[in-house]
């Protein structure tokens, strides 16, 4: 079997190409286990879908770098190093991995922003201006690129079901 990181590069290489993912499935059969090929069809969109919604995702990545930026500071304006420091530095840590998951079009980096978006209103801190504004916004534009990305394509998800 392949290592992993070969397997992803393989699946965006014939995704690339203008192949289905039910095409890629079939091409990748006995080269890869199965469940790893199916959890990057999963988690990669379409070349041609990433292209179309590239600005709606930089609108989504500049407003993710701008909060985590001034998470970041917060933490850091404590003074001196101690308990609270690294208690301070939980969100901005979580949101430079989800910048880079939203930077490479993954489904996961998505989903897991719509939510703690949401959920980080939960949090006084987040619930005056900008961030009032900010998190709801978010979440709209995280929703709404899962949508285009992945569920309306995949609807159908022809290559799910293929044995």
């Amino acid at each position: 079997m392949k290592p992993t990181l070969d397997i992803e590069a393989e699946v965006q290489g014939l995704l690339a190409q203008g192949r289905s993912k039910l095409e890629v499935l079939k091409a990748l059969d006995g080269k890869a286990e199965r469940e790893e090929v199916e959890f990057f069809l999963k988690q990669t969109p379409y070349p041609a879908l990433k292209e179309r919604f590239k600005l709606l995702n930089a609108a989504l990545l500049l407003s993710l770098g701008y909060v985590t930026l001034k998470k970041f500071y917060f933490a850091l304006s404590f003074g001196s190093f101690s308990v609270f420091t690294l208690i301070a530095l939980v969100v901005p840590t979580i949101n430079i991995y989800l910048f880079n998951e939203v930077r490479r079009f993954r489904r996961m980096g998505y989903e897991l922003l719509a939510v703690l978006s949401i959920l980080s209103l939960l949090n006084a801190e987040n619930r005056a201006f900008p961030e009032v504004a900010l998190m709801p916004m978010q979440a709209l534009m995280a929703g709404l690129l899962l949508y285009k990305l992945f569920i309306e394509p995949d609807k159908q998800r022809p290559w799910k079901d293929y044995s």
